[in-house]
């Protein structure tokens, strides 16, 4: 992904003002990821991961991980204390780097479309299984819409079956109807 000025500096906005509130509101997401990840041997990687809240409850169940998120600001305010390197996801998987298992949650639709595919292509650099948790609609912060790949759930499925084999979909998590799990893995 290109750092284009604007979007880092929204995305550093919105975690200068987002703090701790919606923590609580993830619980859900935290149990199926941890769950998810549970049989994890070697170093779990978070891509995206925003304020640590998923790499947090993976140490406390004693699992190595490591995350990659793009905002300085996230980065210097909520990471200091665990293990991550503030880049682009792109440049990340490019390095090649191999971990047990790879997730991202709710940073795929952030991606503008002319970019997802190459992204999806690199991420398959990095392991063999994965967990994708994906949302449909916008989300407005400033009068930028964060969601910038905006796909149905059946859309969602087409787009990432072109570089995974998808073990398991879930269309509507919990009390999301926005919200949609993929598991999958790298296709031989």
């Amino acid at each position: 992904m290109k750092n284009r000025p604007c979007e880092k500096e929204v995305y550093d906005t919105v975690y200068s003002k987002e703090k701790q509130q919606y923590i609580g509101s993830h619980q859900p997401k935290v149990d199926y990821l941890v769950k998810w990840a549970s049989d994890a041997q070697g170093t779990v990687l978070d891509l995206g991961c925003g304020m640590g809240r998923y790499l947090k409850a993976l140490e406390e169940i004693g699992k190595e991980v490591f995350g990659v998120e793009l905002s300085e600001v996230c980065c210097k305010t909520y990471l200091q204390d665990l293990p991550h390197e503030n880049t682009d996801i792109l440049s990340y998987a490019l390095r090649g780097k191999k971990y047990n298992k790879v997730y991202s949650c709710d940073v795929l639709e952030h991606f503008p479309p002319e970019e997802l595919t190459e992204v999806l292509k690199a991420i398959t650099n990095l392991g063999d299984k994965f967990l994708f948790l994906v949302a449909t609609g916008s989300d407005i912060h400033q009068g930028y819409d964060l969601h910038l790949s905006n796909h149905t759930f059946e859309e969602w499925e087409v787009i990432l079956s072109k570089d995974y084999h998808i073990t398991k979909s879930i269309k509507g998590f919990h009390t999301w109807p926005y919200i949609h799990i993929f598991e999958a893995e790298k296709l031989k």
